[in-house]
């Protein structure tokens, strides 16, 4: 089949600001992005400093946290940490005006209980094709509330060649000649990142066994240099309220159907 390409007629956006974060019981620091959205040619979100940024609890304690970079704001080593059955908001005082979430309670985490991967074929969506990789697969234990609700964040490190090898070293004004071994040395690159895809599970109790078992999440393609030396998976398994999860839903959903947008 044919694409044809489509650029909408967009005469004006709303600059409204964005904030992300996250308030868990896992060690710190915490992170709160803020940003302002941007004209749907801009590929590129437009940070906002010197916000003054605080996580709240609803016993009246709070921590500030400090502008690590532009528009990142983060908490001070492990000064922080949330308790489970507490309940936490984010505040933001920028340009004259106050920001703050609702307050959300920290529910009872839901244990892993294995992280496994297999070497498959998977439909590549949209086509009639297949695309060969690693899928990743999660298993967990039995949530003990009669509704839950479970996000998967995943970070990835990858081992990769740069794509030449370095014959010197310029150190202090000194150009210095490499021997074999430390120009390989430099040769030799790691990656961590944030793997962006929105993974989420709704469970009621009861729950049959095999639901909880082999759950896929993430999946690398064996075209993708992330498999051509070592890969590293991290999971973190978080429970989240029903708002959380209606909310992740909707945006996976709007991601997933490119029509949505002009439909």
């Amino acid at each position: 089949s044919c694409i044809e390409e489509f650029n909408p007629e967009i005469e004006k956006y709303e600059n409204v600001l964005v904030i992300e974060g996250l308030v868990s019981n896992l060690d710190g620091p915490y992170e709160v992005k803020i940003s302002r959205t941007t004209q749907l040619d801009t590929a590129f979100a437009v940070p906002v400093s010197d916000a003054y940024v605080q996580i709240e609890d609803n016993a009246g304690n709070s921590v500030v946290l400090n502008e690590s970079r532009d528009g990142l704001y983060t908490s001070r080593g492990n000064d922080f940490k949330g308790v489970v059955g507490n309940e936490y908001r984010v505040r933001i005082d920028y340009d004259n005006r106050s920001y703050a979430s609702a307050f959300a309670k920290i529910l009872q985490p839901v244990a892993i209980q294995s992280v496994d991967k297999e070497f498959k074929h998977i439909p590549v969506p949209g086509t009639l094709k297949d695309t060969l990789g690693y899928q990743f697969f999660v298993s967990t234990e039995a949530p003990q509330a009669d509704t839950s609700y479970i996000y998967w964040k995943m970070t990835e490190t990858y081992e990769y060649k740069a794509g030449f090898v370095r014959d010197y070293l310029y150190l202090n004004g000194d150009t210095l000649e490499l021997c074999l071994e430390e120009k390989y040395a430099w040769w030799t690159c790691y990656m961590t990142e944030n793997i962006p895809e929105i993974h989420i599970k709704k469970y009621i109790n009861p729950i049959p066994a095999a639901a909880m078992q082999n759950v896929p999440i993430n999946f690398v393609h064996n075209f993708s240099d992330r498999l051509e030396e070592t890969y590293s998976l991290l999971v973190q398994q978080l429970s989240i309220n029903a708002e959380t999860y209606n909310f992740l839903q909707e945006f996976r959903d709007q991601e997933m159907n490119d029509a949505s947008m002009y439909s």
